[in-house]
């Protein structure tokens, strides 16, 4: 057995596994930094899901706020136009009764 061939096979195969380890590494690099940078993305990506998130809740919360008032505000009006429909049945009733009154003539002569 040649022991200086088997050293200097040895010593090339180092050398070949310290290239590869070089290689690995600068991948390793690589990949860490697109996983940092994929994580601002959905850092990023999550903060403005949040706000418009954050704006539909507030907007949904302001739309429930006027449909409240103007149910409250329907029903006034409906009160009204009951009001409403009640007086002018008076005021038909006293102008019917008034007509009736100019047809039979009793003026107070």
């Amino acid at each position: 057995m040649d022991v200086e061939h088997t050293i200097e096979f040895i010593l090339d195969v180092q050398a070949k596994q310290s290239g590869h380890m070089e290689a690995i590494d600068q991948r390793m690099d690589g990949i860490t930094k697109l996983i940092q940078q994929g994580m601002r993305l959905l850092l990023d990506n999550k903060t403005e899901t949040d706000r418009k998130i954050n704006a539909l809740i507030d907007g949904q919360l302001r739309t429930e706020a006027n449909v409240e008032r103007l149910s409250e505000a329907q029903t006034r009006i409906d009160a009204k136009f009951e009001q409403l429909a009640e007086a002018h049945k008076a005021t038909e009733q006293a102008l019917k009764a008034f007509i009736d009154s100019l047809r039979q003539g009793n003026n107070g002569h």
